[in-house]
């Protein structure tokens, strides 16, 4: 929406909620011009523009984003009846509407020679009427019955005035429908042409004597005298800026005169009866030309004169040379000044129109002021409050209650006002924001009625809006981008803005107050989306100087009401009741008296009586409007009035559909509602000329001009428009005015009335095909009318084009907004499946017009009528790849990258939708202007597999989570004190809470609540039903440092809080510490509290204690010192307590494990062998499960005796938590970042072999689980986000091969087409070929010694011509592996050597492996005995050149890294990078003849590189060796050029992150110009050799374990998530650039150039959330 803002200070006013001039802010985004000209003389000018003109202008306004509108209520009308006289009237109020609507020009007059019809006046005031009257009489007139036949005085006008009455009140059949009456209307029509003319010339004549005897001054009848056209003039003409907005074109016929007696003549000048020149109509159009040429200010240039001559028989005519060129400029010139008058509205020429399309931001329109959407939103709910409160009156004891109780001092907590639809809640809200300014002038009001716009219908956008006003009302920093993309984060960025507002009115003087007051209209208008209506979002207990107001309805559809209950107290329930009569009659006599009309008293009485069946104000706004259309003579027993709201609406309906016609009236309707957010008119007009059944409805006693191009007359809608009056209303959707249905009630009236069964497929239908574009562009589409005798002609319908985008950056919102709607609803599958589930461009654009959120609701809404399996793929993937594409900066892959990566799995299995979004997406791709990384093949984790969705919205790590156990509540602590709560199956956040200072270090969570504690030294109650707080308890965590504990007693009464040596026991109630316990001589807490049916307290200490206390009496009930043993100093803590069928089973880090009866009693007794520091005990009591360290142990107690079922081996890395499901599936976290799950029940110890998942993907060591009904939560105390899993039974799709990858274990063959990798289970060597579909295993290799003994490799290479593999094992063997490719049969044996670099005494492992760039030598580490060993091999002989030791060499610290050059002249550098953050360069310099025998190398050190601050992680030598890159466990990589044959620094390579950034791996491009690194942060970077910038970056989900570039365009990498990534870097346009920008977002349907300041200001943080996901 355009505005013109008068200042910033007008606008900050509108934001912070006061009083302001709202016709300043009515300017929109339309270019709609009312056409003014006689009736039939401009016919071929106006078809000329129709065909021309308009469609060029409004393609011209698409491409800035503006909508381009002509109201001709002239074009596809034959004449200027209409029954009820209200033409002219409807004209001047159109030239309003424009006159208001338009930003730019807005009145256009063609003027020739006619004057022009000039009307009987529909209304004559009593006065004069009755001097018209006495002069007929005085005079002689004949003809004075006329007059009082067709002329009844109307008492119920104010002032009293006589009406002109319909036509079809005499003459019945003038508009009669009924082919059978056609002859009757023929001569009706024929007999109201020549009263009409009678009594035209009646008045005009006795005006005209009454003139002459001085009853009247030709000032005060000249309105008697003008015709429609001048009438239409003066109304324009009094813009107050009609130098910018109005333009006239004449048209002179120099020689009409000379040619009245052509037949033609009469079209074009305006003759009497007899032939002759009408002098006075003559007289009247060059009085009017004259004076409008004399007006002052009205630029010359405005009138455009034109001459031409007279063409007999025909007028103007097409086939006239000298015509034609006249229409040629004539269109010319229309186009140009309109051009022109919006370019420099716009402050811009048309040759610029395109750079300002560029420079659009898609959610605004070209602005001056950053927050023009924002000022769009507001001003529109300042318009729609304004509106109501238009109507509004009494209803004074209601708003006094309600702001009682809204400023009472004591109430902390929102306040509902409920009731149920049509009561008038929306009015009185509107009232209420009066009376607030009133009351306090000081306060900023922020309000909105929701559902009147897009940015007011999803809680998310509403939310953005409320948040970003607030923040400009009180002048504070607008959150970051993603703070307001992430709904969990911007719920919480709310509830913490509210305290940042009441501590800055805290601190201010008390004149200098400014209170906040949120105002929220129906609530029950919110989509569901988000939990919306759970009202998680809301906060229940409110700061000091904040209020917030509700409204929303009763009853169980929404259940919103019922949802507030539980959370506020009933004081702060106010119900709108139904209307007495004395406040309905007030009421009605007030919108009467505002109307200046008035009732008969039995006409009063009967609206009275009809409103005590329903007594709310909607009814009473529907019979007002009934009855103000009564006359005082109308007959009172033919008065209709409802008893009900949807019964009035109906009636309404139906007195339309008699004056407009049913057809024409239920498909206008039917298209308003049916059209997704309401219609413009513009689209609404074109609807109606496309739908041939409205057509020959409206051409039924005429036909088109031509048969050529065929629109709906614009009259038809404009008439209707006008009888729906306040029940349409304009709202704003996606930056257009739409026009909607005043209320819910309408809408379900139109919907069940007009949207049929039978209907409502047609009507979605009509709309997609329009928004396909399906006949824009000229195409025409087949007409066939009665008025043709149904002959079928081809029509042009002229309808707007539907481009996605109508320049760049410039977005078609409307169709991407609406267009997936109406083909679902439309049931076209095909189409929604081609144009919107499968383009690729569709998704782009849409994204980026919209956001990713918008996209999801689409795939959502198709996947509730239609549940493909391809359309969930994508829906997935796209949910999958959300986190990453939501925040801008850091590294963000393209979206087709996302989607390639993610679904090329699956394309050739659903190759009508994914394999075409796929071939879409890669097509594109290449076609990028930047240097782009464009995967070739499925590389990242794919939809359908374990992960559900990530939830982030922390700032810090996560430092703690938990779940009830009795419903699907999971909750999570972070650094920053907050807490997360969502419900498990929806994977919703329910709750998002800043509830303390410092560390959350322990959460527990009940049925209805949840307690924290904190290193703040608080514990933190909350309400898990309305997330409001219940408590905040202050208590000593001094020694949280050891251990912390929580446990809430199921029905949330009790908390039992464990810290150190302290157990207190919290009852809730009361806040009262009930029991106290201190065990001093036991040490601090070892494990967690448990409760036993809630009276009993079971604590395990560090001492090897456990105690068991009764809460209600503080006595220890029991006590067990098996862990306590003789010998003190040996410590053996209770690691776990559980508790299970009132049974308490505790266990010992030393293996003793005891099982207590609910009496305390020793039931019995257990020992495991083997000490662990990890347990979980199934649900079910019967498995219990120990870890030490990389092993799992699982123990049967469902037997007397406790059984040893076996070991479980797979993690390489520490196991850190485990969890039983219910099915006794047991998921094990482990710091490998890997998460596996496995089947204990009823299996055998041989089952135990793999487990039945492994789920890769965590991107951190796994801290924390919580397992529920299948879904799996994971977190870790590195990184800020939880994720969750499904635990999968039956796979959506066939999951992609994933490999066990990591840093050394796997190499990738430098030509690309083999994969080498380590499997640590068998010890064998893997290969694979990746050319093939699912890069299929081809063979394996076991390595073995001479003595036949099996090798354990840990490192494996490619040599350089990928003819050979290197391996390198535990016990310092080298072996020579040929690639097995090489030979013709796979399943021959493979040839292998190997070597033993060591002593016979000593060996170690092989810690490195380097291959020379010729790929001959190979230099390998060993590390033995604190030594590092370097060993020069050759590599085909697999012989020992040269062995040293980096004592001998005096290095530094150990070797971690190293790389080779090329062996030339005898010559051989290598690099060696240490753990002391250094890099040692050296020189091998052949010393022998190679047949001589040993020591046949020299080292020299050549150079000592010490810039790193950090260990090395990764070296890499270009191809020229005249570069060297360096990578580290920093975040700074480094690169080394060689010059006067020194190594120095060339510059330095930064990329931050707040995750580990450790290069992993280096290489070269072939050509020298690039280093790509893989590493710890997830990404693959093209590194810019000669600007240190990064040229291209993918981001691939988890740490680079292995890269290898083919050539200079294509790489294929490895990670540790088990994923081959085969890219293709695209040569693109742009060199490099610091920070990859993100293609523009639309957080709210709007948004965002104002953030961009924030964004600045966030970028680290955003480019750390990005790259954590």
């Amino acid at each position: 929406m355009h505005k013109q803002v008068k200042s910033s200070a007008e606008k900050l006013k509108l934001f912070r909620g006061e009083e302001v001039d709202l016709r300043k802010l009515e300017q929109t985004n339309v270019i709609r011009i009312f056409l003014s000209s006689t009736f039939s003389d401009m016919a071929v000018e106006r078809n000329l523009l129709l065909e021309k003109a308009y469609p060029a202008l409004r393609s011209f306004c698409q491409r800035i984003g503006l909508d381009f509108q002509v109201m001709d209520m002239r074009w596809g009308i034959q004449d200027n009846a209409t029954v009820d006289h209200s033409t002219c009237e409807l004209c001047l109020l159109e030239i309003k509407a424009c006159k208001r609507l338009s930003m730019g020009p807005f009145f256009v007059a063609f003027l020739g020679n006619r004057y022009g019809f000039r009307p009987i006046p529909a209304v004559i005031s009593v006065l004069d009427f009755e001097k018209i009257c006495e002069v007929s009489k005085t005079a002689g007139i004949s003809g004075a019955h006329l007059l009082h036949q067709w002329y009844i005085r109307d008492d119920n006008v104010v002032p009293p005035a006589y009406i002109l009455q319909p036509i079809t009140s005499i003459y019945p059949y003038f508009d009669d429908q009924d082919t059978a009456n056609e002859s009757r209307r023929n001569s009706d029509r024929q007999k109201w042409f020549e009263t009409s003319q009678t009594l035209s010339n009646l008045i005009h004549g006795c005006v005209e004597e009454a003139i002459r005897q001085n009853h009247f001054t030709e000032t005060e009848v000249k309105h008697y005298f003008k015709s429609v056209t001048e009438q239409e003039i003066e109304e324009g003409l009094q813009s107050t800026d009609s130098n910018k907005a109005i333009f006239m074109y004449r048209r002179e016929i120099v020689d009409i005169q000379d040619n009245i007696t052509d037949r033609e003549a009469q079209k074009y000048i305006d003759l009497k009866e007899a032939g002759k020149v009408d002098t006075e109509a003559q007289s009247l159009l060059n009085a009017m030309k004259k004076g409008i040429e004399k007006l002052s200010g009205f630029a010359a240039n405005k009138i455009k004169i034109y001459r031409i001559n007279w063409l007999s028989h025909q007028g103007i005519s097409t086939e006239c040379e000298s015509h034609a060129n006249y229409l040629q400029t004539f269109c010319n010139d229309f186009v140009n000044d309109m051009k022109s008058a919006i370019s420099q509205l716009l402050d811009v020429s048309e040759k610029h129109v395109q750079e300002t399309a560029h420079n659009k931001n898609k959610s605004e329109p070209v602005s001056n002021d950053d927050t023009d959407w924002l000022f769009e939103e507001v001003a529109h709910q300042a318009s729609f409050a304004h509106a109501k409160c238009q109507s509004f009156c009494g209803r004074e004891a209601l708003i006094d209650k309600i702001m009682e109780k809204l400023y009472h001092e004591t109430c902390r907590q929102p306040v509902v006002i409920f009731g149920s639809s049509g009561k008038g809640k929306t009015a009185l809200m509107a009232m209420i924001l009066k009376y607030c300014r009133k009351r306090s002038p000081n306060d900023y009001l922020i309000y909105r009625f929701l559902g009147t716009s897009p940015n007011s219908s999803h809680i998310h956008n509403v939310l953005q809006t409320v948040i970003i006003q607030i923040c400009e009302a009180y002048k504070l920093t607008i959150p970051a981008f993603h703070t307001l993309q992430n709904f969990n984060t911007l719920v919480q960025r709310f509830i913490e803005l509210l305290d940042q507002i009441s501590n800055k009115v805290q601190n201010v003087d008390p004149n200098e107050k400014r209170n906040l007051v949120i105002v929220l209209d129906s609530l029950d208008q919110l989509s569901p989306l988000e939990g919306a209506h759970k009202l998680n979002w809301l906060p229940k207990h409110l700061p000091p100087h904040v209020r917030i107001l509700l409204s929303t309805l009763p009853g169980q559809e929404f259940g919103i009401l019922d949802v507030l209950k539980r959370s506020l107290p009933s004081s702060n329930f106010i119900e709108v009741q139904d209307l007495d009569k004395s406040t309905g009659q007030e009421i009605l006599d007030t919108w009467l008296r505002n109307a200046k009309r008035s009732l008969t008293n039995v006409q009063h009485n009967f609206v009275m009586n009809a409103l005590l069946s329903a007594p709310q104000p909607l009814f009473l706004k529907l019979a007002f409007d009934e009855a103000r259309r009564w006359n005082s003579y109308t007959d009172t027993t033919n008065l209709q009035m409802a008893t009900s709201v949807r019964g009035a609406i109906s009636l309404l309906f139906d007195r339309l559909e008699k004056k407009h016609g049913e057809v024409f009236v239920s498909r206008a309707i039917a298209y308003l509602v049916a059209t997704k957010n309401g219609i413009t008119e513009s689209e609404l007009d074109d609807l109606l000329s496309l739908d041939d059944v409205v057509l020959d409805a409206s051409y039924r006693y005429w036909s088109p001009h031509t048969n050529a191009v065929v629109r709906v007359p614009s009259l038809l809608w404009t008439r209707l428009k006008y009888d729906l009056g306040d029940y349409l209303v304009e709202r704003q959707a996606v930056g257009h005015t739409v026009l909607a249905l005043y209320h819910r009630q309408f809408v379900e009236e139109a919907e069940d009335r007009y949207l049929g069964e039978n209907v409502r497929k047609f009507i979605h239908a009509a709309i997609a095909d329009y928004f396909l574009g399906t006949w824009s562009d000229g195409k025409k589409k087949k007409l066939k009318l009665k008025i043709w005798q149904n002959e079928v002609h081809e029509a042009d319908r002229k309808v707007a084009s539907q481009p996605l985008k109508f320049e760049e950056k410039v977005y078609n919102f409307r169709k991407l907004d609406c267009l997936p709607y109406h083909l679902l609803h439309a049931e076209m599958w095909q189409q929604l499946r081609d144009f919107v589930m499968s383009d690729a461009t569709w998704i782009l654009n849409k994204i980026n017009a919209f956001s990713i959120r918008d996209v999801l609701e689409d795939y959502n809404m198709v996947l509730e009528r239609k549940n493909e399996i391809d359309i969930v793929l994508i829906r997935d993937a796209l949910k999958l790849a959300k986190p990453t594409l939501e925040f801008p900066g850091g590294i963000r892959n393209h979206l087709f990258s996302e989607l390639f990566g993610r679904l090329a799995y699956f394309k050739d299995s659903y190759p009508s939708l994914i394999g075409k979004l796929v071939q879409s997406c890669s097509s594109i791709l290449r076609r990028t202007p930047e240097r782009t990384v464009i995967p070739l093949s499925g590389c990242f984790p794919p939809p359908g597999g374990p992960l559900r969705t990530t939830l982030t919205g922390f700032r810090s790590a996560v430092t703690c989570l938990s779940r009830a156990n009795s419903n699907s509540i999971m909750a999570a602590g972070s650094l920053e004190g907050l807490l997360v709560v969502w419900e498990v199956g929806s994977d919703e956040i329910i709750h998002n809470v800043r509830a303390h200072g410092q560390k959350v270090s322990c959460i527990t969570v009940s049925d209805y609540r949840l307690a924290s504690g904190s290193l703040d030294n608080t514990l933190y109650i909350m309400n898990l039903d309305t997330g409001s707080k219940v408590a905040v308890i202050e208590e000593d965590h001094s020694g949280y440092n050891v251990h912390a504990s929580l446990n809430l007693a199921q029905d949330g009464t009790t908390l039992v809080s464990g810290c150190g040596v302290q157990i207190n026991v919290w009852n809730i109630s009361n806040l009262q510490c009930t029991v106290s316990i201190m065990e001093d001589h036991s040490g601090p807490l070892s494990c967690d509290i448990c409760l036993l049916n809630n009276e009993n307290v079971i604590a395990g200490y560090e001492s090897g204690a456990m105690k068991w206390w009764s809460i209600t009496t503080c006595q220890k009930l029991h006590e067990d010192k098996a862990g306590a043993g003789a010998d003190e100093a040996r410590v053996n803590p209770v690691i776990a307590n559980y508790v299970r069928n009132n049974n308490v089973i505790t266990c010992w880090q030393s293996g003793d494990i005891r099982i207590y009866a609910e009496d305390g009693s020793i039931s019995k007794k257990f020992k495991v062998k083997q000490p662990y520091d990890v347990s979980s005990l199934s649900l079910d009591g019967q498995y219990i499960a120990f870890a030490q360290g990389t092993e799992i142990a699982i123990w049967s107690l469902f037997l007397e005796e406790m059984k040893y079922l076996g070991h479980l081996r797979y993690h390489h890395g520490e196991i850190s938590s485990m969890e039983f499901d219910r099915n006794n599936a047991l998921v094990v976290g482990s710091k490998d970042e890997e998460i596996t799950i496995w089947d204990i029940s009823n299996k055998a110890f041989s089952d135990f072999n793999r487990p039945i998942h492994i789920i890769k993907g965590m991107g951190a060591p796994v801290t924390y689980l919580s397992v529920h009904n299948g879904i799996i939560a994971s977190a870790s105390k590195e990184v800020f986000y939880v994720k969750l899993w499904n635990i999968q039974k039956n796979k959506l799709v066939k999951e992609p091969i994933t490999f066990p990858f990591e840093v050394g274990n796997n190499t990738i063959s430098p030509c690309g087409r083999y994969l080498a990798y380590l499997d640590t289970v068998t010890s064998e060597i893997v290969f694979h070929d990746l050319t093939s579909p699912r890069f299929e295993k081809f063979t394996s290799v076991a390595l073995k010694n001479l003595q036949n003994e099996e090798m354990t490799p840990n490192l494996v290479i490619f040599s350089t011509s990928s003819d050979l593999v290197l391996t390198g094992t535990t016990t310092g063997v080298l072996f020579k592996v040929l690639n097995p490719c090489s030979k013709e049969k796979h399943k021959q044996a493979i040839p292998y050597e190997h070597v033993h670099l060591g002593s016979a005494k000593s060996s170690g492992s092989i810690t490195n492996i380097s291959v020379s760039h010729d790929g001959k030598r190979a230099l390998a580490v060993v590390h033995c005995e604190s030594i590092d060993w370097l060993h020069l091999v050759l590599c085909f002989e697999m012989t020992v050149e040269k062995s040293l030791s980096s004592k001998a060499l005096d290095l530094d610290g150990h070797v971690t890294t190293t790389c080779v050059g090329n062996f030339s002249m005898g010559k051989l550098q290598c690099f060696l990078g240490t753990d002391r953050n250094i890099i040692y360069v050296l020189q091998l310099v052949q010393t022998k003849n190679p047949s001589t025998g040993p020591n046949l190398y020299k080292c020299t050190l050549e150079a000592i590189l010490t810039e790193h601050e950090s260990p090395l992680t990764a070296l890499s030598l270009s191809h020229g060796q005249q570069y060297l890159f360096s990578g580290s466990l920093g975040r700074t990589r480094r690169l080394w050029h060689l010059q006067d044959g020194k190594w120095k620094l060339k510059r330095q390579l930064f990329f931050d992150s707040l995750l580990s950034s450790s290069v992993t791996c280096a290489a070269f491009t072939k050509d020298d110009k690039y280093v790509l690194s893989g590493s710890t942060e997830r990404s693959l970077k093209l590194w810019n050799i000669s600007t240190g910038e990064i040229s291209a970056a993918q981001y691939v989900y988890s740490s680079v374990t292995g890269l290898t570039v083919i050539d200079d365009t294509k790489i294929v990498a490895t990670t540790k998530m088990g994923y081959i990534v085969i890219d293709s870097v695209s040569i693109g346009i742009t060199a490099g650039v610091k920070a990859k920008k993100s293609a523009p977002q639309r957080p709210s349907k709007s948004l965002i150039k104002r953030l961009s300041s924030s964004r600045s200001q966030d970028t680290s943080h955003a480019s750390s959330v990005c790259n954590i996901i």
